[in-house]
């Protein structure tokens, strides 16, 4: 693989990157934190040695050695030469070779950008290279005034492999450093999450160090900041997986966290969560016949709340899969590969100013709208991602004037992907919630070649579609036609986590969600509809309503399948040819499966939106979804002003 030069870079850097090794502990039943350390160890150690000379090929191919460029090739080409860097590094601890180290520790100090400085950093500290003490100290000097880079200088060391045992009383002396201070929130959250959450073999010991740490931590820093300290009790989330003697001496420590009196709501709720599932579960019959414990203390007991083991949302899709035959391996792929798209696309929308993403393109999209930065950046980050997976033939997005066909040097799927890349982008400077919209349809049967045609297909033809909306936690939304489930992005972690499954909207409402500034255009069948919510309990319906209105369809959408309610975008006289605002393929279709399959229902006024029949790439349309009684009431009204129009 690394000698095909057919093959992206990017492609190979994520090919031969071991998995986490809390992915892997992710797939098992009974953990060993140890033992899985040492497979992984052992087979990153074979491929730095068995395969050392095409690393060092992969190094000099694709080393920077000019100008820093952001795009997606430099930026795959920096991925694989980090990657080699760090294999080349690992084998001379066995060949007691001092060229590569004394390479990296060069490129620490004189690399043109913060990429290759960290990742020739990261393969000393990595390898417990003797050159990783001097080139930490050069970096600190370097950085010490900025804080960002001083985060991940902390982070580093503090998520190192534990080598020899050493790890813990390292971080420890992290904490005495300095410039730390656990009141910090970023700084205790490069130390004490890069370890706890980060650094599996290194906070997972048999002697319960790492445990005791962890509830010291968590003790002290619910006293200061309880949304940090939640944070970090989370690291126990899949305590009850661990093998013994970890398991016992894991459910210890959350115990004597769960035994403070003054614990704050936010760190109690998290230790009542990871308990729960085994607080009315007797434990085994003690061996000489004792009773064993079947009741922790009460305090933490929750009441009627049993929640399951932590499922990812590789494990869900996995099981869709597997056990109910409801979707084909492609297509999960498929769903997988977006998913990673939208946390690159999170992780650019959390940066903000910081990473330079704000403010106008200068350009404009196919429907004339002025393109953000975001709206740029978003699109790419999807099309590079999805395009080599051998998933899909084709693409369309909002921010495209036509199809963009899968090049030919990758393989071609069989499906379609769909996409606003960025919805709700004129928020994105005041920090409101915008999103991803994405839909995935079947190529047309017969093998030639993909048209635009090939997309054209009403949205019930839709076999996938969701969106992931970017706010105070990140949040994906996803059906695959069996329900709603939605996952938040767990970002110590990293890889979304189910939080809630089989999604309902309630049938009636007192909350609707439009656009009130344009009232004075809508049709009579809007304005009668407004008018009687805005009566309230004198009017026609005898309740009051209230009115929500984000500007970002996906914000006001998720907010419907959280809570009801009723949105409408509709068709009004100021461009009347137009049959509506949103996109039918990228925003009304996946929306509409999607308040459907949770109980809702979709229509454009007149009919089911899931049933229009597209006649153009960016077809336009009216949108009333939501509560189903709600939306069927303003389609009546629709069908009743028919016959007078």
């Amino acid at each position: 693989m690394l000698r095909n030069p057919q093959l992206d870079a990017a492609f190979k850097a994520l090919v031969l990157t071991l998995p986490e090794e809390d992915y892997i502990a992710e797939q098992l039943d009974h953990v060993d934190p140890q033992r899985i350390h040492a497979v992984c160890n052992a087979m990153e150690e074979q491929l730095a040695t068995a395969l050392h000379t095409d690393w060092q090929q992969a190094y000099e191919q694709c080393r920077d050695t000019g100008a820093f460029t952001p795009d997606p090739v430099s930026a795959g080409r920096r991925a694989l030469a980090g990657l080699a860097l760090h294999m080349l590094v690992l084998a001379a601890r066995h060949d007691r070779n001092a060229v590569w180290p004394g390479k990296a520790y060069q490129r620490v100090k004189d690399a043109g950008n913060m990429t290759d400085r960290l990742n020739a950093l990261e393969a000393l500290v990595y390898a417990d290279h003797p050159l990783a003490a001097p080139a930490l100290a050069h970096f600190y000097q370097l950085f010490r005034h900025e804080p960002l880079a001083l985060d991940k200088w902390f982070a580093l060391q503090a998520s190192a492999p534990d080598r020899g045992g050493n790890i813990l009383p390292l971080v420890r002396q992290l904490m005495k450093h300095p410039d730390f201070s656990v009141r910090n929130p970023n700084r205790a959250r490069s130390v004490l999450s890069s370890f706890c959450h980060g650094n599996p073999a290194g906070f997972h010991r048999r002697d319960a160090s790492g445990y005791v740490f962890w509830a010291d931590r968590v003790l002290e820093l619910d006293g200061m900041n309880p949304q940090v300290a939640s944070r970090l009790a989370r690291a126990m989330d899949s305590w009850a997986q661990l093998a013994e003697p970890y398991r016992s001496a894991a459910r210890e420590a959350i115990e004597r966290v769960a035994a403070r009196a003054d614990l704050s709501n936010d760190v109690r709720e998290v230790i009542a969560r990871a308990l729960a599932p085994h607080d009315a579960v007797a434990e085994p019959q003690a061996a000489d016949g004792a009773e064993a414990r079947t009741a922790p203390h009460p305090r933490y007991r929750t009441q009627g709340i049993r929640m399951s083991t932590r499922i990812s949302l590789t494990r869900y899709l996995v099981e869709k899969q597997r056990v109910d035959g409801h979707i084909p391996s492609q297509l999960r792929l498929l769903l997988e590969v977006v998913a990673r798209a939208c946390k690159s696309i999170s992780h650019a929308v959390n940066k903000g100013a910081l990473g330079g993403v704000l403010g106008s393109a200068g350009s404009e999209n196919v429907q004339g709208e002025v393109q953000k930065k975001l709206d740029i950046i978003a699109n790419e980050v999807l099309i590079e991602a999805n395009e080599w997976g051998g998933h899909l033939a084709a693409m369309a997005s909002e921010e495209m004037d036509s199809i963009y066909l899968v090049p030919n040097r990758y393989p071609r799927g069989e499906y379609l992907l769909l996409m606003d890349p960025l919805d709700g982008s004129s928020n994105i400077e005041v920090n409101v919630s915008i999103g991803t919209i994405f839909s995935v349809l079947k190529m047309p049967e017969g093998d030639r070649g993909v048209e635009e045609g090939d997309f054209l297909q009403p949205g019930k033809c839709q076999v996938a579609a969701g969106y992931c909306v970017y706010g105070p936690q990140t949040t994906l939304v996803l059906t695959v036609g069996d329900g709603v489930a939605m996952f938040t992005l767990d970002r110590e972690m990293g890889s979304f986590v189910l939080t809630q499954d089989k999604v309902e909207i309630p049938a009636d409402t007192k909350e609707f969600a439009i656009n009130m500034s344009n009232m004075r255009h809508w049709d009579a069948p809007v304005k009668r509809y407004i008018d009687e919510c805005l009566q309230g309990k004198e009017g026609p319906r005898g309740k009051d309503f209230n009115m929500r209105w984000v500007a970002s369809m996906v914000a006001d959408v998720h907010r419907i399948l959280t809570r009801g309610g009723i949105f409408m975008y509709p068709w009004d006289k100021r461009e009347p040819n137009k049959p509506g605002k949103l996109r039918l393929m990228y925003e009304a279709n996946p929306m509409s499966w999607l308040v459907e399959q949770a109980g809702g229902a979709a229509t454009n006024g007149h009919q089911r939106i899931l049933d229009v029949q597209p006649q153009q790439l960016h077809e336009r349309v009216s949108v009333i979804l939501g509560s189903k009684n709600e939306v069927e009431r303003v389609t009546q009204y629709h069908q009743e002003a028919a016959p007078a129009a």
